[in-house]
């Protein structure tokens, strides 16, 4: 595989925004849903412990 190759992977992989993933870079997509889990999981933690 050349660099020019690895290079357009990435980009697509990385930073190509796409309409599936609401307009994000599969990046950006990644990082939303782990945010998303993580403040559904603190509020669970929040609600249930008393």
């Amino acid at each position: 595989m050349t660099f020019a190759n690895r290079e357009i992977i990435k980009y697509y992989n990385e930073k190509q925004i796409k309409e599936k993933l609401g307009w994000r870079s599969p990046v950006q997509y990644k990082l939303h849903l782990l945010a998303a889990k993580n403040i559904r999981s603190n509020l669970f933690i929040d609600c249930c412990v008393y």
